[in-house]
């Protein structure tokens, strides 16, 4: 019995080392299977944080804005360009609703939301000033977002900045209908050359048959002016229609504009005094000379009329360089190096309506018989034919400035590599500005800008709002003004009372009228003056606004 006891006791021992093998080996087996998952887990876990971060890297960086919204109208989700145009951190949006966030008439996407959270998705144009002060032209998408049981829990805003869009569209309609009517001048003036041919080769023979009748030869010569002033006015139609012969040289524009200068005074009235600022150095432009004159001369009648009781005419001459940023404002035109002659008055100013029509043929706002019409399509044929491009500033009730842009001879016209391609080459800061400007898109251009250079932005559409911003932010440094704007407050106004509110705020003023057109130049206030003389001329590209702005907060009067 006890060598059994014995026997059952070793047995039990075997069956226990046997278990606890079995044991071990479990254990084991289970710990390699939880460090696997384990691995695998976190394995999954860095796929999806990259994920996460390369779609974050990709919403971030588009120029859209985009945001999820759920159905109180709250912030879920927002990407970098949203927070941008709200002019605010993302974790600032997340969580508040969109009436905390937007300053705006958000009711009338009322509609719009009701439709989405039904589950029907929104495409729409809308314009709207979003809180950084930029009205955008906006393509609008609501899309739902469903839950597991079907029913819309959230939907995606995304909208998409269309205002260079539609200004390009705009500006291919407007050179196609230019490009029509010129083909259509063109036709006509052709077929009118010939039968003015016809009729000045008759009129010429009859003239030899007349002999001695003198009534006979009267009536000829008379009509041989008609038929010349006619051939006068096919000649500018053709080259309104690039049609006209084209013999180029090299010009020096400042020889040509100084040796018209007794031509320009005797064609203007006492009443009217003319002043030229030619730049030193000025590159030289590959043109018709003559084709310059008359566009200088017709420029400067212009200017005369719009002076009926006289004024200040101002032609400056200057080199430019025009940069992609310029050709996105302006997209018929090109980068490049330019010569630009300016001709400024201080007269009547133009509309925004009769700017729109200018460059047509036959139109005119002078009074029946004072005028063909045919000038300023003479001196836009003559531009366009040369490769350059025309420039109009003008307020109504201070004045007109035309730039015209001929591209410098001797250089091939390409794309610049300064601007907001490349803003690293460019010297930025930290300064907050305040940048105003009636011009949406101007505003809306340097606060983009600035904004990539490492400056915080305010900005204002005329001088009254200015002023308003100036008392809200007291830690505005620099002011960046349009000298004229619509209101009481010019940018000169503005600057003086900025300076009362913010002794230590410096200020750059920016005008597209030729720099000597500003009185203040000569100002007996030495801080008017200075202003003046450091004032950026319009159009400018982005290597002279970052130039512009770093010197005025470096050296810049306050």
């Amino acid at each position: 019995a006890r060598r059994n006891e014995i026997g059952e006791m070793i047995h039990a021992v075997g069956v226990f080392k046997h278990n606890s093998v079995e044991r071990a080996r479990a254990e084991k087996a289970v710990m390699e299977a939880k460090n696997d998952l384990e691995r695998r887990v976190e394995e999954r876990t860095t796929q999806l944080k990259d994920s996460r971060d390369q779609l974050r890297l990709v919403t971030d960086n588009l120029p859209v804005l985009i945001a999820y919204i759920d159905t109180e109208q709250r912030y879920r989700i927002v990407n970098e360009t949203c927070a941008q145009w709200y002019q605010r951190s993302i974790k600032d949006i997340i969580g508040k609703t969109v009436a905390d966030i937007l300053d705006i008439d958000y009711g009338k996407f009322g509609p719009r939301i009701e439709q989405v959270l039904a589950g029907k998705q929104q495409t729409f144009h809308e314009t709207v000033t979003y809180p950084d002060g930029v009205t955008r032209s906006v393509r609008v998408n609501f899309v739902p977002h469903l839950a597991v049981d079907g029913t819309v829990d959230s939907y995606f805003s995304i909208a998409e900045d269309i205002t260079e869009m539609e200004q390009a569209e705009e500006a291919l309609r407007q050179a196609q209908k230019m490009e029509a009517v010129g083909q259509l001048t063109g036709g006509i003036a052709h077929d009118f050359n010939n039968i003015l041919g016809i009729i000045m080769g008759n009129l010429q023979l009859l003239q030899r048959k007349a002999g001695d009748n003198p009534e006979v030869m009267k009536f000829a010569r008379q009509a041989l002016k008609g038929t010349e002033r006619g051939a006068d006015i096919t000649k500018k139609l053709l080259s309104f229609s690039h049609q006209a012969p084209r013999n180029t040289e090299q010009v020096a524009a400042n020889n040509l504009v100084a040796g018209m200068e007794d031509l320009i005074a005797k064609s203007l009235t006492a009443a009217v005094e003319v002043e030229t600022v030619l730049a030193s150095e000025l590159w030289p432009a590959e043109i018709n000379p003559g084709d310059l004159q008359d566009a200088v001369l017709n420029l400067c009648l212009n200017a005369r009329d719009a002076m009926p009781d006289g004024g200040k005419l101002v032609i400056e001459t200057a080199n430019k360089v025009l940069d992609n940023n310029f050709v996105r404002l302006h997209p018929t035109a090109k980068a490049g190096e330019f010569v630009v002659i300016s001709v400024t008055d201080n007269g009547t100013g133009m509309s925004a309506e009769v700017k729109e029509k200018l460059f047509e043929p036959f139109f005119t706002t002078k009074t029946f018989g004072k005028g063909s019409g045919l000038g300023l399509s003479m001196v836009h044929g003559f531009v366009e034919r040369s490769g350059g491009n025309i420039q109009v500033y003008s307020e109504v009730g201070t004045g007109t400035t035309f730039h015209i842009f001929l591209p410098r001879a001797g250089e091939e016209t390409k794309e610049t590599e300064t601007g907001s391609d490349h803003p690293a080459n460019l010297p930025g800061g930290e300064e907050t500005i305040l940048i105003v400007d009636d011009e949406e898109v101007l505003r809306k251009v340097a606060t983009a800008f600035l904004n990539g250079l490492g400056y915080k932005t305010l900005t204002a559409g005329n001088g009254e709002e200015a002023l308003q911003v100036l008392k809200q932010h007291p830690g505005i440094d620099l002011l960046f003004c349009d000298v004229i704007m619509p209101g009481e407050l010019d940018g000169y106004q503005v600057a003086l009372e900025a300076r009362k509110l913010h002794a230590s705020a410096k200020v750059l003023l920016t005008s597209g009228f030729a720099r000597m057109h500003e009185e203040h130049s000569k100002s007996d206030d030495k801080y008017l003056s200075s202003l003046a003389s450091h004032l950026l001329g319009k159009p400018y590209n982005d290597g002279e606004l970052a130039l512009a702005v770093r010197r005025a907060l470096d050296d810049g009067q306050a």
